[in-house]
């Protein structure tokens, strides 16, 4: 008998949860997704500035440095997407594997150089904080490192 009540309730929260499911709003379309260089470029930064509390003169010199990189990496950027543009195309037309291989490692130097800017420019910007604020960093990169290998682990 207590089972039987048990199974109506059940039906009946588990019909009124859909009646008003039904009724809700409808969910606001989500925004078209930017391309992938400044999708979470200024949002990363207010959120950085946020938790590591910089100063008004630190936030100055974020912006200096971070302006500063992505001058430098402009021209790199394109030739970047020359060269994959490239490498797709030779891939596309069946061109042997040393061609493609040829364009591959030239696509490896422009993303090498990418990365040797923005260390420094993260080397910059480490200089300019506090040692609280250093310390504050290196826990963020730790989780972050857990976060990215515990997602690897489970794919």
């Amino acid at each position: 008998m207590t089972n039987k009540i048990l199974q109506i309730a059940g039906g009946a929260v588990l019909a009124a949860g859909m009646i008003f499911a039904q009724t809700g709003t409808t969910p606001a379309p989500n925004p078209p997704v930017r391309h992938a260089q400044g999708f979470h470029r200024r949002p990363m930064f207010a959120r950085m500035v946020r938790r590591l509390n910089l100063t008004d003169a630190q936030k100055t010199q974020a912006k200096t440095i971070f302006q500063g990189l992505r001058t430098q990496a402009q021209p790199i950027r394109a030739q970047l997407q020359q060269g994959r543009l490239a490498l797709m195309s030779a891939a596309e037309a069946g061109q042997p594997a040393d061609q493609l291989n040829q364009l591959a490692q030239a696509n490896a130097t422009q993303i090498a150089q990418l990365a040797a800017l923005r260390a420094q420019a993260f080397g910059k910007f480490y200089a300019i904080l506090t040692p609280t604020q250093q310390q504050q960093v290196q826990t963020m990169q730790s989780k972050w490192a857990a976060h990215v290998s515990g997602q690897t682990a489970n794919n």
